[in-house]
């Protein structure tokens, strides 16, 4: 199978059932970690084998993917290879966190842990969410959250995890066009011509 680019997403505590699907099928095997985690099936055999493949974690915060990229680096070189599921499953050129701070790629509303790290985990691959319109939705005080969380950041890192990791992930690196200003549209062929545009 020759897989140039793609996304999987998952959103959620959980792999969605179509995810599992097609990544057991890319796989081949169940996904399983040494803590049961969704993780090492990616960083094992997809990422390696699929470089063009990134995986997006939605909806479950980022904090967390510094420590098990971590952990996945422990149990590559602490382990012999097993079969079986525990530690490492065979040797893969590279360490497991490569992979995931490279294809591995998680969005957050607000996470005071995960932003702490964003200067040393994630600069490149984590993104900014305000889950609108959704109930954890921080919308119309976001600016407030990012205030909180992102703010020891510097203009340009800030602006990478607001939009520009997730235009880079989706769009080739280009950001979509500002918003219509309020009121009615006097020129709807204009207004088609900004946001349509090939």
């Amino acid at each position: 199978m020759l897989i140039r680019k793609a996304t999987l997403c998952s959103f959620g505590s959980r792999l969605t059932p179509p995810l599992i699907k097609i990544a057991v099928k890319i796989v081949n095997r169940p996904l399983r970690s040494p803590h049961g985690t969704r993780l090492q099936g990616y960083e094992r055999e997809l990422l390696e084998r699929y470089p063009g493949l990134n995986v997006v974690l939605a909806e479950a915060g980022v904090g967390w993917i510094p420590f098990f990229a971590q952990e996945f680096d422990y149990y590559q070189v602490s382990f012999a290879p097993s079969s079986a599921g525990v530690g490492r499953q065979r040797d893969i050129p590279r360490p497991p966190s490569e992979y995931i701070y490279g294809q591995v790629y998680g969005a957050f509303i607000c996470d005071a842990v995960g932003c702490k790290l964003l200067p040393e985990y994630g600069l490149d691959t984590f993104m900014w969410s305000n889950d609108y319109p959704h109930s954890a939705c921080i919308w119309p005080g976001a600016t407030q959250f990012i205030a909180q969380d992102l703010g020891h950041l510097r203009p340009e890192d800030r602006a990478k995890v607001l939009c520009g990791n997730a235009a880079r992930l989706y769009n080739d690196g280009q950001l979509p066009p500002p918003a219509d200003p309020p009121g009615e549209v006097r020129d709807l062929e204009a207004g088609n011509e900004v946001h349509w545009h090939e």
